[in-house]
């Protein structure tokens, strides 16, 4: 996580299905992970952590795939976009890595 130069209030939870290990199980089983609401975007880190983007908030969060709950670190990118304070909302819509690199696309609607 050292590579990353930069990359909350709780409205709802995203819902992620553990397939790995379907065949091994009786049922699927549900991992909620909290702390954003109307995610838009997210990419692996690595083995263990993914990045989330939220459409709303502007933030960035961090979460451990195999740890459900609120996200391990939350990146506030507000400040850093200097948003204007009528229309804060940066509209995060994809996110792509590329090595060490992740690539957000945002409409700055």
């Amino acid at each position: 996580m050292n590579a990353l130069l930069f990359a909350a209030p709780v409205v709802a939870t995203l819902l992620f299905v553990d397939n790995a290990n379907c065949a091994q199980r009786s049922r699927q089983e549900f991992l909620v992970f909290t702390g954003l609401c109307d995610a838009s975007a997210a990419t692996a880190i690595d083995q263990y952590h993914f990045l989330v983007a939220s459409d709303e908030d502007s933030r960035i969060r961090i979460y451990r795939n195999d740890a459900p709950g609120p996200p391990v670190q939350v990146f506030d990118l507000r400040g850093f976009l200097e948003l204007d304070t009528q229309h804060p909302e940066t509209d995060i819509e994809a996110a792509a890595r590329v090595d060490d690199t992740v690539y957000w696309i945002t409409s700055h609607g």
